[in-house]
């Protein structure tokens, strides 16, 4: 079996600064890259009997979906709206007695 180390196949690497884009230069030649779409938190928010449920602008390919019990989903009607102050794309949900789960899920 042979040793071997990182550097004889990399001459270099480089990342963004949230790991979402690497570059890579091989001793030998040739450059690869790769770039990977950060999965969004959700953010809950509650306020003044509502709720607010946020995530970052750059997902735009995310749906957010609702269930009563982890069984079946379902998408969430209200159109999220985007905060120009943080970014972010909210929806505001109306208070209910029902408990009830959301995700974000790319369609």
């Amino acid at each position: 079996m042979t040793n071997l180390s990182p550097s004889a196949y990399w001459a270099s690497l480089v990342s963004s600064a949230d790991g979402s884009k690497l570059a890579a230069a091989a001793n030998g030649g040739g450059v690869w890259t790769l770039q990977n779409t950060p999965t969004p938190a959700l953010n809950l928010v509650s306020s003044n009997g509502a709720l607010t449920l946020s995530w970052i602008v750059p997902s735009t390919n995310f749906v957010l979906q609702q269930s009563a019990g982890l069984s079946g989903w379902s998408a969430v009607t209200n159109p999220p709206v985007l905060n120009l102050t943080n970014l972010q794309n909210e929806v505001v949900l109306s208070p209910t007695n029902a408990s009830g789960f959301y995700r974000l899920k790319t369609p």
